[in-house]
């Protein structure tokens, strides 16, 4: 947690919320400690560099098999593949799963780890709630899979009501409500874990694979201490690790957290030369008693009248402060490109550095493009296993259960899909 609490400090301020929920402007005053915005850009560069060559919106990045050749070349089974995966792009589409997926790459690459919720939403078929370090903390079954999440966030009394409606929220806060206090603010614990006794006949919400409770924190309610309790037919919760090892529940290692001493060297560096400029340009000076009082001139080319000191000038400074600035300046350089280096900048950005890019060939281009993506193998490989085929299914699930689904060619039914990644 300190960890990411100095990546936020240090490299993006927006991300990571590790005060009070109910505080939804936290990162105002930790904007004041960023004097270099590299360290933006270079993550911004990587967030933007996974979203084009993962999940480019523009480009079809999946598609569905069966795995069995044979059952590939059916034409109505390539119809029928053809056409769900065509309803799930047009439902990404219409959705803000593109937004949450570019936010989730970008905590990825500060944090090492992303976690976005797949809801079901009665308009749109579902929602995405890309969710920030320090907000929630997640668990993991003996597999090493992610299987439980658990959530702090704020609501006002107004969005409680709209939500969970009046029957389920404590009367304080109807009462708070009805008076105008519409804006109020509380805080939700919401817990998504396996639910350990079920009867799997029974298809109701209580008795489905995965448990949801929301309850309302620092409330005195007796009566209603869970606001609701509900299920999940899958894990809700897409959760990414940039490189988790061995038993490890969250990620050891990003780019973030790999860059995060050159980066406090960078601001430390950029504030320290700010500071030497202003010595160097106004210096401290020391002045003779009898000028506390006098009317001081001290623009270009103004005049003072004082009575200086015997053998002194009449105002002098107190110190030199003489600094290589060159050399200050190669050195914060040389602290970027480590920085962007840690980013992968060069590598997302190789194409704008070819001089003769118009003279390459489209081919020539695609090698370049899988070239930058083979560079990052394992830790897209461990994003396709860990975001995007959980994603496509939870998807997959939620649109089947809605019925835009059309149902699958006899010949497959109860076979379990693949997804080819392009």
């Amino acid at each position: 947690m300190h960890q990411w609490r100095n990546i936020s400090r240090y490299l993006r301020p927006a991300n990571g919320k590790f005060l009070d929920p109910k505080e939804s402007n936290e990162a105002k005053e930790k904007w004041n400690d960023i004097y270099d915005n590299t360290p933006l850009k270079a993550s911004d560069v990587l967030a933007k560099g996974l979203m084009s060559g993962m999940t480019d919106p523009s480009q079809q990045w999946f598609y569905l098999t069966t795995g069995n050749p044979d059952l590939d070349e059916s034409v109505e089974v390539r119809r029928w593949l053809s056409d769900v995966s065509q309803i799930l792009y047009m439902s990404f589409a219409s959705t803000n799963l593109y937004q949450a997926l570019h936010h989730g790459w970008m905590e990825a690459g500060l944090f090492g780890v992303l976690a976005i919720l797949v809801l079901e939403d009665d308009e749109v078929g579902f929602r995405c709630m890309p969710l920030t370090v320090g907000e929630y903390c997640i668990a993991c079954n003996y597999k090493g899979v992610p299987d439980t999440l658990y959530r702090e966030f704020a609501m006002t009394g107004r969005q409680l009501i709209q939500e969970f409606g009046e029957e389920n929220v404590p009367y304080q806060i109807i009462q708070a409500v009805n008076a105008g206090k519409l804006d109020d603010s509380y805080t939700i614990l919401h817990a998504i874990e396996p639910r350990k006794d079920r009867e799997p006949a029974k298809k109701d919400s209580k008795n489905m694979p995965y448990r949801s409770l929301y309850i309302l924190e620092g409330v005195a309610d007796p009566h209603k201490p869970i606001l609701r309790e509900s299920g999940y037919r899958t894990f809700p919760a897409v959760v990414g690790r940039w490189g988790a090892i061995s038993n490890e529940t969250y990620s050891s290692e990003s780019p973030g957290m790999v860059a995060l001493g050159d980066v406090k060297q960078l601001q430390h560096e950029q504030l320290q030369k700010g500071n030497a400029i202003d010595y160097m340009v106004k210096p401290p000076i020391s002045l003779p008693s009898d000028a506390k009082d006098a009317e001081l001139d001290f623009e270009p080319g103004g005049k003072s009248f004082i009575n200086g000191a015997t053998g002194r000038k009449p105002a002098e400074p107190l110190w030199q402060v003489n600094v290589n600035l060159g050399e200050l300046r190669q050195d914060i350089a040389e602290t970027q490109q480590r920085i962007k280096a840690a980013f992968n900048v060069d590598m997302f950005l190789m194409l704008n550095n070819q001089s003769a890019v118009n003279q390459m060939t489209a081919t020539a281009v695609a090698e370049l493009h899988e070239e930058k993506l083979l560079m990052l193998g394992p830790v897209l490989s461990r994003f396709n296993n860990e975001v995007l085929k959980p994603l496509i299914d939870r998807t997959f699930d939620i649109l089947n259960e809605a019925g835009a689904i059309p149902p699958a060619p006899e010949e497959i039914q109860g076979t379990e899909l693949n997804i080819e990644y392009t």
